[in-house]
């Protein structure tokens, strides 16, 4: 759900339905309610600004704000009030690598070798997620392997304690391999 995906002029959570069992809620997250949530669903996906943490901006972190104080460094909060109150049984949520290694994080890449740890800041948002009731596994995928560009994000999979899930084998999702061409992707 993100801001840039709802009418403006309507600030109120829109349900846009392809079939009776399928639910897209638009809206602006700080306008979500738990009510405009079906009773039963799977899975939350969401993301939150990545710009409070991208290594091209000024990395405010938690405390970044918007042009108008709007604190975005704290949006994911807004995703730990959702899981509190919906408690879908899996959550699937992205963001820049750089939110990883913020404050005493680190990557390190070498022939064959991506090792991250996470920073304050990363374990900060992992203990909000884990507080909310879930196991939760994060790993930092590039997807260069299906788009024509170096595009590393971090991945947070979380799946309700209560259910007791292994964890992620990340190995069997990262695509390995050579990045493909924009003209092969065309073709």
């Amino acid at each position: 759900i993100y801001r840039r995906h709802f009418h403006r002029n309507n600030s109120t959570a829109i349900s846009t339905t392809t079939s009776p069992s399928d639910v897209l809620i638009e809206c602006d997250m700080l306008d979500l309610h738990p009510t405009d949530f079906p009773a039963h669903f799977h899975l939350l996906t969401a993301g939150f600004p990545c710009q409070p943490f991208t290594i091209r901006g000024p990395q405010s972190g938690l405390y970044d704000t918007d042009r108008n104080s709007n604190p975005r460094g704290q949006m994911y909060q807004e995703l730990v009030r959702v899981l509190n109150a919906t408690q879908p049984p899996f959550f699937l949520f992205e963001n820049v690598v750089g939110l990883v290694t913020m404050e005493g994080g680190y990557a390190r890449h070498g022939k064959g070798v991506h090792e991250f740890k996470a920073g304050s800041v990363m374990e900060e948002v992992l203990a909000a997620f884990r507080s909310c009731g879930y196991q939760v596994d994060w790993h930092v995928i590039n997807s260069g392997g299906v788009v024509p560009q170096y595009r590393e994000r971090v991945y947070f999979v979380g799946s309700r304690s209560d259910l007791s899930c292994p964890p992620i084998n990340w190995t069997s999702i990262e695509r390995r391999g050579s990045c493909p061409t924009l003209r092969n992707i065309l073709q």
